[in-house]
């Protein structure tokens, strides 16, 4: 990595610090909003903190695609299996819907959104929710927004890596 060479191995970065900011103001907000779903809304953190705000903002559209195409696939498989009563053919439902994904994700030109797509899906249809489908599924939705927002947040507001200078230098 250019600029690297002359750092201590026990460098940390400000992507780093960040990330872990993110992390920590998602689990903090879900505790006070008591919210028990923190899982996705911190992952989504994760992955969309990138070293540009326009990386992340890219990262984000992807994992919201992403996660709404499993979602929505997911809620449709859910609704499938109750109609049959949860029968042994619904084992079938995680890899019937992984290849819809695979298929819908390349079809919209997506295939970046494709892996999230598909973690999702799995944590829909293998959860053993007691929510309707629709509710549990938009909820799974707007705990990644709530990643996403986050994290562009932090990456836009705190130590903006496209407002540093080519001295390395904070304005």
């Amino acid at each position: 990595m250019e600029g690297n060479e002359n750092r201590s191995p026990f460098f940390i970065g400000m992507r780093n610090l960040k990330t872990a900011l993110a992390v920590l103001v998602v689990l903090v907000l879900y505790r006070l909003l008591h919210r028990d779903t923190a899982m996705l809304a911190a992952t989504a953190a994760l992955i969309c903190m990138q070293d540009s705000v326009q990386k992340t903002l890219r990262s984000g559209l992807n994992r919201l695609v992403g996660t709404c195409a499993g979602a929505l696939i997911g809620m449709l498989l859910l609704y499938s299996r109750q109609a049959l009563g949860g029968s042994y053919l619904s084992l079938l439902f995680a890899p019937l819907g992984i290849v819809l994904i695979i298929w819908f994700c390349n079809f919209i030109h997506k295939p970046e959104a494709t892996v999230i797509s598909c973690i999702v899906l799995l944590m829909i249809v293998l959860e053993q929710s007691t929510q309707d489908p629709f509710y549990y599924s938009i909820n799974r939705m707007l705990d990644t927004l709530f990643g996403i927002v986050v994290a562009y947040i932090i990456n836009r507001f705190i130590c903006n890596p496209s407002q540093i200078d080519q001295k390395g230098e904070e304005p």
